[in-house]
């Protein structure tokens, strides 16, 4: 394993709790614990045990940096110091690991029963707290039976806690909880992801949409960073006999880091962006900031299937009506005959075509869109039915004001002749045609 690899990933991994603690800096300047803690009592556990994570973690890198630059050479001589360090991180991280698949159960549970989130709660989170204070116990019995005590020095060219003569061969419980824990959250991330495909409907609030993100990227970033390292490690270790730690560095260190600084991040964008609270007369319901229209209401989520039904079919019936208009039209060859006939026409013409391009083609749009990426135009470009609706009525009343200006009838006269004193008088116009006439249709 390479000295100077081994520094460079600490140094990284401790800039990367460096930024993590603004991070944690940040969302406690924003919200108090108490307040995280009433909102998502999972989100909430995922943050406490990060931060706790990262303090132990920064103290127990520069304890390794101490030991390699040999500034402090009786850490290497009497590891003991080192042990209870590692024992502390090893703790910190399977409470991360545990809050982390009870986020994953948690969002589960609300995808499952969206009526019943508060009655959950206290059960998720007693269970959470269960299973991490089994767990850490465990991992402390494992320390305190089998490897304090042993005194025996850190060896040159060890730079993790993996080649510490003392953990080699009695690290197979740890490995089996990481293994158990890793395998529950893919499992769990995977659960996750297919009901939130299926039940997409159930979020449609920006909140909500902020947080099934930042778990679908926590999943993503838990495979890449733990789950595809841990198999390659195994695979290598079993046909060549040579794991990626003595390659590449004691890389674990870095991803958790990665990991940890990546949820912290994700968390702070969840809660940069305040929620309001609006009430009815029989239970209260969210109302978020990146809402601008009626469909995006929790109200109408679920309870708008009829109206888009009876648009569709007004729709329908108006295309297919102005169709049959254009054909019969095309045929007879009324267009262009100067007429009151041919200018309402005209109109209708127009209006038709608008009704194709602000209301039919962008409902196409729309349902592609659902079925591809799970999107709506209107995520996109924001309420485009209202200004589709209002530049529909705006074009047809100024077509209908335009052929009522300019549908006029004016009867000829006969052009105007001298009388003998030279001035000007009125031919004899047409028998029924004396005067001028102007009128509108």
């Amino acid at each position: 394993m390479w000295y100077v690899l081994a520094i460079a990933e600490f140094s990284l991994a401790i800039a990367l709790w460096g930024a993590t603690f603004i991070l944690f800096a940040a969302i406690l300047r924003k919200n108090s614990l108490r307040t995280l803690f009433k909102n998502s009592p999972p989100l909430a556990s995922v943050f406490i045990a990060c931060s706790v994570s990262g303090v132990l973690s920064l103290c127990f890198l520069s304890l390794w940096i101490l030991t390699l630059e040999a500034i402090h050479p009786v850490l290497r001589e009497y590891p003991d110091f080192m042990l209870i360090m590692d024992m502390l991180v090893q703790c910190s991280r399977f409470l991360y690991d545990v809050a982390t698949l009870s986020l994953f159960v948690r969002r589960i549970s609300v995808l499952l029963y969206p009526l019943k989130p508060k009655a959950l709660t206290t059960g998720q989170v007693v269970a959470t707290v269960i299973i991490g204070c089994a767990v850490v116990a465990a991992v402390v019995q494992l320390y305190a039976l089998n490897i304090f005590g042993d005194t025996t020095p850190i060896p040159e060219g060890c730079f993790s806690g993996l080649c510490m003569p003392q953990m080699k061969s009695k690290y197979t419980l740890a490995f089996i909880l990481r293994l158990v824990l890793t395998t529950s959250i893919i499992v769990a991330g995977t659960t996750f992801l297919i009901l939130l495909h299926k039940k997409n409907l159930v979020f449609k609030s920006a909140a909500d949409l902020r947080v099934n993100k930042m778990l679908q990227y926590v999943f993503y970033l838990r495979i890449v960073i733990e789950l595809i390292p841990s198999l390659l490690d195994t695979i290598l270790l079993h046909t060549v006999t040579v794991s990626i730690a003595s390659t590449i560095g004691p890389y674990t260190v870095v991803g958790y880091a990665i990991e940890c600084f990546a949820s912290t991040f994700l968390y702070y964008k969840v809660l940069s962006k305040k929620t309001y609270k609006i009430g009815t007369t029989k239970k209260y319901y969210a109302w978020w900031r990146s809402c601008f229209s009626a469909l995006c209401m929790s109200q109408m989520v679920n309870n708008h299937t009829t109206a888009v039904a009876i648009r569709f079919i007004l729709t329908s019936s108006i295309v297919v009506v102005g169709s049959a208009f254009l054909i019969a039209l095309h045929k007879r060859h009324l267009m262009n005959k100067a007429t009151t006939d041919a200018k309402i026409n005209r109109m209708v013409n127009c209006v038709f075509y608008l009704r194709i391009i602000l209301e039919v083609v962008p409902v196409i749009i729309d349902q592609i869109l659902s079925k591809t990426v799970n999107a709506t135009l209107s995520y996109y470009i924001g309420p485009y039915a209202a200004i589709g609706f209002a530049t529909e009525c705006f074009a047809g009343t100024y077509f209908y004001f335009k052929v009522l200006k300019k549908t006029t009838y004016k009867v000829e006269v006969p052009p105007q002749r001298r009388n003998r004193q030279g001035s000007e008088t009125v031919g004899r116009s047409a028998p029924g045609n004396r005067r001028m006439l102007s009128f509108i249709r």
